[in-house]
């Protein structure tokens, strides 16, 4: 058998986040220059990932089910061979899938440091809450050359065929040390949900047709 298998997969992630406002607590404070001391921040981001994985298999299978030979040093006349007709057997096997995940979030934190220019130098010890709403949504689909030379495939698993979404909801409370490093406070898990987007029979690509 010669077979060729590749295996690829790529992920990427995009984050963004924007201050909305802050509220400094301390008297010693100029304006959108500079606060030293307590302060109170509301801000808002979110993440976008991409995760997608491939898998294609491809090549012959030689299968011979009967090889008889025989050998007579003495006569070599005498001496046969003899074999079923060898048969040839294409493989093709080709399978992916792809995760996207998307959060947004709020923040609100009361820390005490720096800040300096409304947040373009900031640094300070500070708690946070974070709540986060989470969306998943996963798709794979599956497709293979069968014994009677026809390309028939399936998108998803028993599960759900088609694309699943989950949602869910998770709230955040830590310590955030200056941005260097952050200490788990609390984190709570709301209540979430799953859905399958169905994909029916006539959105699929049909089986290509048997070769002559």
């Amino acid at each position: 058998a010669i077979e060729l298998g590749l295996v690829a997969s790529y992920t990427d992630t995009w984050s963004y986040t924007q201050q909305i406002a802050d509220v400094p607590l301390s008297p010693f404070e100029i304006p959108e220059i500079i606060t030293i001391g307590p302060e109170v921040t509301l801000s808002a981001g979110g993440d976008l990932t991409v995760d997608v994985e491939g898998s294609l298999l491809t090549g012959l299978q030689l299968n011979w089910d009967s090889i008889n030979a025989t050998l007579d040093l003495g006569n070599l006349n005498q001496s046969a061979f003899t074999a079923s007709t060898p048969k040839l057997t294409p493989v093709f096997n080709v399978s992916g899938s792809v995760t996207v995940t998307a959060d947004a979030y709020l923040e609100l934190s009361i820390g005490f440091g720096i800040d300096v220019l409304d947040g373009k130098f900031k640094k300070q010890i500070s708690v946070v809450e974070k709540p986060d709403l989470q969306i998943t949504a996963t798709a794979s689909a599956a497709a293979g050359l069968g014994s009677n030379k026809t390309i028939s495939g399936s998108v998803g698993d028993a599960n759900c065929q088609g694309v699943e979404i989950d949602v869910g909801f998770i709230n955040y409370v830590y310590a955030d040390f200056a941005g260097v490093s952050q200490k788990n406070i609390n984190t709570w898990n709301g209540p979430s949900t799953t859905k399958c987007i169905a994909i029916s029979k006539r959105d699929r690509v049909p089986a290509l047709p048997a070769s002559p």
